[in-house]
């Protein structure tokens, strides 16, 4: 456990720094404000039943694509002889939300897209990306705004772990030697 004030170590590989994009802020403005004084809103309560309800149900892979550069080590390699440092870079998106109310179900399309470069403004080297479906039930009689909000913000979390076994998978079939990738994070409030 870190101490306040100090900062996290970067992961690195080799003299390469792993970097992953920021994860979008999903609290509202009355989120804050109602839990700042201690007490719930009646939207927080809402999405708390939402919590209390929800069922994970499937985790669906829709789509894939990998791409490597013939020689993608070596051309990593010689970025770092260069004294550039290779990028690994994350992208994620959460999208396609839908709800049926009479099933109860709730359904949204979460993207990762993988990219590693040899370095800041370079050609990426390797790119990988994929859409998973996740679907939650048992959300009857809940409120559609607070399903909402909680699938778009805990869907990507549940996905991520597949699309790092499916990232592993491809590393394993290539000549790039990369560590896991860094768990992902949801943005502190400050």
């Amino acid at each position: 456990m870190l101490k306040k004030g100090l900062k996290r170590p970067q992961q690195t590989f080799g003299d390469r720094r792993l970097r992953a994009s920021p994860t979008p802020r999903t609290t509202s403005t009355n989120d804050l404000a109602g839990a700042e004084l201690g007490r719930e809103t009646p939207e927080m309560q809402r999405y708390n039943r939402v919590v209390a309800a929800a069922e994970f149900s499937a985790i669906l892979m829709m789509k894939s694509r990998s791409e490597v550069a013939q020689n993608a080590q070596q051309l990593l390699d010689l970025a770092q002889e260069e004294g550039f440092t290779g990028i690994v870079h994350i992208d994620q998106s959460v999208s396609g939300y839908s709800f049926d109310p009479d099933r109860g179900m709730a359904s949204c399309i979460v993207s990762f897209q993988l990219s590693i470069s040899g370095g800041e403004g370079r050609q990426a080297l390797f790119n990988v990306s994929c859409e998973f479906s996740v679907v939650y039930h048992g959300l009857e009689g809940q409120d559609s705004g607070a399903i909402g909000r909680f699938i778009k913000r805990v869907a990507r979390f549940a996905a991520y772990p597949y699309f790092r076994a499916y990232v592993s998978h491809v590393v394993s079939l290539t000549d790039i030697k990369m560590p896991p990738l860094p768990v992902l994070k949801e943005k502190t409030r400050n």
